[in-house]
């Protein structure tokens, strides 16, 4: 087996997903885009775009440097993907949606890249009855939803009724992998469970090396902290005020946001914020998860920072497909850095505060209709004269910078499409509370 299998194997993926070339963005796929509207056809563009990345990516990684790695790494990974290319389609899907599974691309297939890709296959085959996959934990740990299991290389299986067993020879360890039933450490010790959020369904994980690599520091939360479980309070808090608020926004979070990296909260004087002030993170890299900097507790805050990170992504992804503007070349004021900004930083921007705009807007029509969900959510509503000045202040200076980035000369046609868009959307929210 050679770099031309590892090829093969890669094509036949790319088959069995039914992948075109590239994906059709049509105006109205572009505004259902931009106002965050449950367009099929965009959610299913989206999830193609991150599957024909991955399998890119893959094919360079394995094309450069599967010849001349060590025999034993050779034979591993090819037998990893020779087991996913046989896999169900849905575990193929899964695999590929993996926030970490770039990270794992890093460099030359080695025993770690092996051990990491194997966890990957087990990670997804976690709630499937079928197949059973190789894992290696001598390197990388597995994350089985919220439980992660150390130790030596083993099988894991998932019986009909959901439990998970990982096999090795020093022993089994069983448990359920949503609700942590019954774990019975032997040979293979369970040393961590992660917590989640109970209404997305976020796992927060600041474990992962592959995930926790930026210029905040994670914080390990083990399930069984109390302050893992007010943190998780106050992420559901921020979720269930989303979803209310703004119910279309929430389900588009739920769909592109899977792991939340906790962050310590750091002082916010290092980067031109209040000391106190709260951030969120992101990466290409690592598509579906992001960071939040733990101590901000105002529910929408972190519906904020949710909308924020998630409209991040969902733009990375499009631009995956279709650039929106060509190379920087030079620098534009903004309202939110001392400094100008290049085009590649202003676009990013836009897409993500039209959406906190959007939600400040749903935020204020609540609290005048007298609807805010107090008690339900622990949070008092906002002082409504505040929130309309921060409304009114947050959306013209929205449409301030899509006129700047409308001139540039970096902007393809695409990305003025996209610009356009933008702006009527933030204009028709700006006369509606005008």
């Amino acid at each position: 087996m050679n770099t031309c299998h590892a090829a093969a194997v890669v094509d036949r993926l790319r088959a069995r997903l039914g992948l075109a070339e590239t994906g059709s963005w049509t105006d109205e796929h572009l505004t259902a885009f931009v106002r965050y509207e449950d367009n099929p056809a965009v959610h299913r563009g989206l999830r193609e775009a991150v599957y024909r990345r991955r399998l890119a990516l893959l094919a360079d990684l394995l094309t450069l440097h599967l010849d001349a790695a060590d025999p034993a790494v050779r034979r591993d990974c090819l037998d990893q993907l020779d087991l996913l290319a046989h896999a169900p389609r849905h575990l193929l899907q899964d695999v590929l949606s993996v926030p970490a599974f770039e990270e794992w691309l890093g460099g030359p297939p080695d025993p770690t890249s092996a051990a990491g890709l194997g966890g990957l296959l087990a990670a997804a085959q976690c709630g499937r009855t079928e197949p059973v996959v190789p894992w290696s934990g001598l390197v990388a740990p597995l994350h089985l939803g919220r439980l992660v299991v150390s130790g030596a290389g083993g099988r894991v299986s998932v019986a009909e009724d959901g439990t998970t067993r990982v096999t090795t020879s020093g022993g089994t360890v069983e448990f359920d992998p949503l609700l942590v039933r019954r774990p019975l450490p032997a040979g293979t010790t369970p040393t961590y469970v992660l917590p989640q959020t109970r209404h997305s369904g976020f796992v927060l994980d600041g474990f992962d090396p592959r995930l926790t690599d930026g210029v905040l520091p994670a914080e390990r939360l083990d399930a069984g902290l109390p302050r893992a479980r007010a943190w998780i309070d106050v992420v559901d808090s921020g979720s269930c005020l989303l979803s209310f608020l703004d119910p279309a926004a929430g389900n588009q979070v739920d769909r592109t946001l899977r792991v939340m990296v906790p962050h310590h909260q750091p002082d916010g004087r290092r980067f031109g914020l209040p000391a106190r002030e709260m951030i969120s993170t992101s990466s290409d890299s690592t598509s579906g998860a992001f960071g939040i900097s733990l101590g901000e507790e105002d529910p929408l805050r972190i519906a904020e920072a949710l909308v924020h990170e998630h409209a991040r992504t969902r733009l990375r992804v499009l631009r995956w497909e279709v650039p929106l503007h060509r190379p920087d070349r030079r620098r534009y004021p903004t309202s939110w850095r001392r400094d100008a900004a290049p085009i590649s930083d202003l676009v990013p921007r836009i897409a993500a505060t039209t959406l906190v705009v959007a939600l400040h807007h749903a935020a204020l029509t609540a609290v005048a209709d007298h609807r805010w969900p107090v008690g339900r959510l622990g949070a008092e509503a906002p002082d409504e004269a505040v929130l309309a000045r921060t409304a009114a202040r947050r959306s013209d200076e929205l449409l301030r910078e899509i006129s700047r980035a409308l001139m540039a000369d970096e902007v393809l046609p695409f990305g003025r499409r996209f610009l356009v868009a933008a702006y009527d959307t933030v204009s028709a929210l700006r006369a509606d509370h005008a």
